[in-house]
């Protein structure tokens, strides 16, 4: 038995699975107009004699094309008295900042994470709107609740508009 599953088994407070991203429905338009960005982007560079724009522009067409062609897995988040597991991994709640949740137009709830470690990205993950009073309660008592921030980040905005 690992470390986690030893920890799942003991004291998750809270918990519940999540797809690992948000698979997006695209039309055959926005595959045309990512590809005709693409063209002109590699054009450019490749006018320019920017060449590494260029092979950058490619790899970044390739992991969205294999983005979109794999499904999610499925992710376990948990609260625990020593910190958040998600997946596989364990973050202590003082590598943490603060959290927030946020909803979209849809009315979907998103808990957010930030980290003291600015270059650690910030974690969201779904949630159900019937746990969102017992998770505010739970974390705040470890970690900072900033209940100011409770929009979407921009970042996140832009990436739902864009289908990415």
């Amino acid at each position: 038995m690992t470390d986690i599953e030893q920890q799942l088994n003991q004291d998750v407070i809270v918990g519940w699975q999540f797809p690992e991203f948000e698979k997006h429905s695209r039309t055959r338009v926005w595959y045309i107009v990512l590809g005709v960005a693409l063209l002109f982007i590699l054009g450019y560079a490749v006018w320019t004699q920017d060449y590494l724009v260029a092979l950058l522009s490619i790899l970044v067409a390739l992991v969205m094309l294999v983005n979109d062609i794999r499904e999610p897995h499925d992710l376990f988040f948990g609260v625990t008295e020593s910190g958040v597991i998600i997946g596989n991994k364990q973050i202590p709640h003082g590598e943490i900042e603060r959290f927030w949740f946020a909803s979209n137009k849809d009315g979907d709830v998103t808990l957010f994470l930030d980290f003291n470690n600015m270059a650690r990205p910030r974690i969201t993950i779904p949630t159900d709107k019937d746990q969102l009073e017992d998770l505010a309660e739970i974390l705040s008592i470890f970690v900072e609740y900033d209940g100011e921030a409770a929009r979407m980040p921009l970042t996140e905005t832009m990436g739902r508009w864009l289908k990415m």
